[in-house]
Protein backbone atom coordinates (compact mmCIF):
# COMPACT_ATOMS: atom_id res chain seq x y z
CA UNK A 1 0.00 0.00 0.00
CA UNK A 2 1.34 2.99 -1.13
CA UNK A 3 0.97 6.53 1.29
CA UNK A 4 -0.25 10.07 -0.48
CA UNK A 5 2.19 12.61 -1.06
CA UNK A 6 3.45 14.54 1.79
CA UNK A 7 3.82 17.91 1.64
CA UNK A 8 7.51 17.38 1.13
CA UNK A 9 7.64 15.27 -1.70
CA UNK A 10 4.91 17.24 -3.76
CA UNK A 11 6.94 20.01 -3.38
CA UNK A 12 10.00 17.99 -4.37
CA UNK A 13 8.06 16.42 -7.59
CA UNK A 14 6.52 19.84 -8.48
CA UNK A 15 9.79 22.45 -7.65
CA UNK A 16 12.49 19.76 -8.27
CA UNK A 17 12.50 20.57 -11.87
CA UNK A 18 12.98 23.87 -11.41
CA UNK A 19 15.65 23.92 -8.96
CA UNK A 20 19.02 25.14 -10.39
CA UNK A 21 21.45 22.10 -9.36
CA UNK A 22 24.34 24.99 -8.34
CA UNK A 23 21.91 27.17 -6.34
CA UNK A 24 20.73 23.74 -4.65
CA UNK A 25 24.03 22.56 -3.61
CA UNK A 26 25.14 25.75 -2.06
CA UNK A 27 22.13 26.05 0.06
CA UNK A 28 22.27 22.44 1.18
CA UNK A 29 25.34 23.08 2.86
CA UNK A 30 23.85 25.44 5.27
CA UNK A 31 21.51 21.58 6.21
CA UNK A 32 21.85 18.84 8.38
CA UNK A 33 23.64 16.15 5.96
CA UNK A 34 20.71 13.71 6.29
CA UNK A 35 18.28 16.16 5.72
CA UNK A 36 20.05 16.71 2.50
CA UNK A 37 20.67 13.02 1.46
CA UNK A 38 16.59 12.52 2.01
CA UNK A 39 16.18 15.34 -0.39
CA UNK A 40 18.93 14.02 -2.82
CA UNK A 41 17.01 10.55 -2.55
CA UNK A 42 13.26 12.54 -3.37
CA UNK A 43 14.71 14.17 -6.25
CA UNK A 44 16.28 10.84 -7.70
CA UNK A 45 12.87 8.86 -6.94
CA UNK A 46 10.73 11.89 -9.38
CA UNK A 47 13.60 11.77 -12.00
CA UNK A 48 15.17 15.05 -10.99
CA UNK A 49 18.39 13.42 -11.49
CA UNK A 50 20.82 16.35 -12.44
CA UNK A 51 19.55 18.19 -8.88
CA UNK A 52 19.60 14.97 -7.12
CA UNK A 53 23.62 14.92 -8.65
CA UNK A 54 24.26 18.70 -7.32
CA UNK A 55 23.50 16.54 -3.55
CA UNK A 56 24.99 13.34 -3.97
CA UNK A 57 28.76 15.05 -2.76
CA UNK A 58 26.93 15.48 1.17
CA UNK A 59 25.76 11.20 0.69
CA UNK A 60 29.58 10.75 0.15
CA UNK A 61 30.41 12.00 3.22
CA UNK A 62 27.54 10.24 5.76
CA UNK A 63 29.18 7.52 8.17
CA UNK A 64 25.88 5.81 9.23
CA UNK A 65 22.28 5.51 7.63
CA UNK A 66 19.31 7.49 8.73
CA UNK A 67 15.66 6.33 8.54
CA UNK A 68 13.92 8.28 4.84
CA UNK A 69 11.06 9.43 7.91
CA UNK A 70 12.38 9.81 11.30
CA UNK A 71 9.32 10.30 13.14
CA UNK A 72 8.16 6.58 11.23
CA UNK A 73 8.78 3.36 13.49
CA UNK A 74 8.07 -0.25 13.16
CA UNK A 75 5.99 -1.41 14.88
CA UNK A 76 7.32 -4.62 15.34
CA UNK A 77 11.10 -4.52 15.89
CA UNK A 78 11.36 -7.55 13.59
CA UNK A 79 10.37 -5.67 10.24
CA UNK A 80 13.19 -3.36 10.90
CA UNK A 81 15.47 -6.02 9.19
CA UNK A 82 13.44 -6.26 6.21
CA UNK A 83 13.31 -2.48 5.45
CA UNK A 84 14.70 -1.48 2.19
CA UNK A 85 18.16 0.76 1.85
CA UNK A 86 19.58 3.30 -0.35
CA UNK A 87 23.00 2.88 -0.23
CA UNK A 88 23.89 5.79 -2.32
CA UNK A 89 21.94 8.00 0.02
CA UNK A 90 22.88 5.90 2.42
CA UNK A 91 19.23 6.14 3.88
CA UNK A 92 16.92 3.21 5.06
CA UNK A 93 13.66 3.85 2.95
CA UNK A 94 11.39 3.41 6.30
CA UNK A 95 7.95 4.53 4.00
CA UNK A 96 7.31 3.95 0.63
CA UNK A 97 7.04 6.93 -1.68
CA UNK A 98 4.60 7.32 -4.37
CA UNK A 99 5.58 8.42 -7.82
CA UNK A 100 2.58 8.07 -10.00
CA UNK A 101 0.99 10.83 -10.47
Amino acid sequence: MEVPLTGLSLAVHDLGKKANSRILAKAASAYENSAVRRLGYLLERFGHIRQADALRPFADKAKSFKALDPASKPIVAELKMLEEKSPVWKLVINVPVEIDL
